[in-house]
């Protein structure tokens, strides 16, 4: 039986896949762009917003079927080998999102913990949320996601006094060879949303709650951008491995709270947990359909463990994940902008 979800559900799921793993590392990438950084966000939703138009177009045509199901019933082998490329790049972008959870953690949290212990951990946990299927998932988005916006609308009264607005002048000096850089940065992480019409019955994913979401997650990560140059500017901020922890780690609530940055961590990191969640749900959603005789449930625990090797196996350390997001865009245009559009051409519902 396939379950309703609402448009704001959609959209705060969007926002989720947006923004969650993109605020880890990607703004230190996009200070490139120096003073221009917290507009490095723009390009990147254009082409996001092109790419959800144009499944939305596609998806219209299969009202009643995500994208993977459209293709295999469409073409029942070309499909399943597309379906089959989409399950192999989605799975380098669970490895990649846990591997970077799993740092974040070690390092904010966990210092002393072995590290495959803490990705063990996180995994079970991502595990048993999976298990619960879609409408979990997204009922927890839905909980979680109001928090970090108001997160991030709270973030700029409370660091009024430590932001300086000289360093996002001057404006009409212009480095467009690092604004581009930074944008290309962007897109590999924020991309992630435009996954949704593939796993989403075309009754639950319209193209406003689909754009919804590149709006909100766009709005949300400019304002993130702007903390992180006006408090720590930008060639701090391009050093650093998590900038935006090191934004909360500015926050001081009295004298008895100085490590305000532990709660807000502690806050937020179920989103990015959230996402990971997702990310191995999509890899089932793949495999239910390339394997229809199997039951979905049975699939979370191995392909589970399959990307937990993947997380060690493609990575060696952070230092690989950051600089692989130049080479991660090339894949993420063709298979969020280039193979829909082609999907729009031929991808047509069977005459009967």
């Amino acid at each position: 039986m396939t379950k309703h979800f609402t448009t704001r559900q959609i959209v705060f799921l969007g926002i989720l896949m947006s923004i969650t793993v993109t605020s880890f590392h990607a703004p230190a990438q996009a200070a490139e762009a120096e003073q221009h950084m917290f507009l490095t966000p723009l390009p990147a939703a254009l082409v996001l917003a092109f790419s959800v138009w144009v499944l939305r177009r596609v998806q219209r045509r299969f009202s009643d079927q995500d994208l993977f199901a459209a293709l295999i019933s469409r073409f029942p082998a070309f499909g399943r080998l597309l379906v089959l490329l989409y399950f192999v790049f989605n799975l380098v972008v669970m490895a990649r999102d846990l591997r970077m959870l799993t740092d974040h953690v070690t390092i904010t949290l966990l210092p002393l913990t072995p590290i495959i212990a803490t990705a063990f951990f996180l995994l079970i946990t991502i595990i048993f949320m999976v298990r619960g299927g879609i409408g979990t998932l997204v009922g927890m988005a839905e909980m979680f996601i109001p928090f970090l916006i108001a997160t991030a609308l709270v973030l700029p009264i409370a660091l009024g006094k430590a932001m300086d607005l000289s360093l996002l002048r001057p404006m009409f000096d212009f480095n467009p060879e690092g604004f581009v850089r930074g944008s290309w940065h962007m897109l590999a992480y924020m991309a992630d949303l435009a996954v949704l019409p593939y796993v989403l019955s075309g009754k639950n994913y319209r193209l406003r709650s689909g754009l919804g979401g590149v709006l909100g997650g766009t709005l949300l990560l400019m304002i993130l951008l702007i903390l992180q140059q006006t408090v720590l500017g930008p060639l701090i901020t391009a050093r650093l491995t998590f900038p935006s922890y090191e934004i909360a780690r500015q926050l001081q609530v009295t004298d008895f709270l100085d490590r305000f940055d532990l709660l807000i961590a502690a806050a937020t990191l179920p989103t990015v947990i959230i996402k990971v969640g997702f990310d191995l749900y999509v890899l089932c959603s793949a495999s239910r359909r390339l394997l229809p005789a199997v039951k979905g449930e049975l699939t979370v625990l191995p392909i589970g463990i399959l990307g937990f090797v993947c997380t060690f196996w493609f990575f060696e350390n952070l230092p690989q994940v950051f600089a692989f997001s130049r080479e991660w865009t090339v894949y993420v245009l063709i298979f969020y902008v280039v193979l829909p559009v082609v999907f729009l051409v031929i991808l047509h519902p069977k005459k009967v």
